[in-house]
């Protein structure tokens, strides 16, 4: 059988060469954190809800998972980074053992397995042609009611202004902290809600932060913060 779209731009991808994804980060974001304890903090047992970090580079997020009880899990396409986290893990006394090297049109899970997803700018590391396959395999895992938190590049963003546009949103050679991601996806808030149709969209938040000083400098950070859940 032939090979996806999504196949192919998966087998010819280094995620060890894309530096975006998170692997020295020691701290989650404070956006996961709210997401998290808003929607789990108070379940009875918190050993039992299951919650995957897409993308969880080295650790930063597993980390205040396991920290906070959660029976977490991590995935990531780089095993430098699956390294990583396993080691920062295994240096505070944390398990290791669900921690997984695989792309993202292929996770290693049963279906309806997770309580919840937590996408912090992995997925935006992908072309619009992926990200509909991808969405699906999150789908496929995330437990009836399960809930998906992504965040994904807005438009809005002057970031993609130093780099090549692919067409549909897609940009490449992006300068500044982008400047190794590779290929990445910039949405909108309607496009978003078009990506995200197979769930129940709970919430999108745009994030836009403007340096305005020194006026040389000018940027804008853009982000969609987007809430979905998996249809019950």
């Amino acid at each position: 059988m032939p090979q996806t779209h999504s196949e192919l731009q998966m087998s010819k991808t280094d995620w060890d060469k894309r530096y975006y994804h998170g692997r020295y980060n020691r701290y989650p974001f404070s956006d996961v954190i709210t997401f998290v304890m808003r929607n789990f903090a108070k379940a009875e047992d918190r050993g039992a809800v299951r919650l995957l970090d897409l993308g969880c580079g080295g650790a930063h997020h597993l980390m205040f998972l396991a920290q906070e009880g959660f029976a977490y899990h991590g995935v990531d396409g780089s095993q430098e980074s699956v390294e990583i986290a396993k080691q920062r893990l295994a240096d505070a006394g944390f398990a290791t053992d669900t921690i997984a090297k695989a792309t993202f049109d292929a996770l290693p899970y049963e279906e309806d397995f997770f309580d919840g997803v937590i996408d912090r700018g992995a997925l935006t590391c992908n072309s619009a042609a992926d990200l509909p396959a991808l969405l699906n395999e999150i789908k496929r895992i995330l437990k009836p009611g399960g809930l998906l938190y992504s965040t994904i590049l807005n438009l809005e963003s002057t970031a993609k202004d130093s780099g090549t546009s692919l067409g549909n949103g897609d940009y490449e050679n992006c300068g500044t902290r982008l400047e190794d991601a590779g290929i990445l996806h910039f949405t909108t808030t309607e496009e978003a809600r078009q990506l995200f149709g197979a769930f129940e969209m709970q919430q999108i938040i745009k994030a836009v932060n403007t340096v305005d000083y020194p006026p040389e400098d000018r940027t804008v950070v853009a982000w969609n913060f987007i809430t979905a859940r998996k249809p019950a």
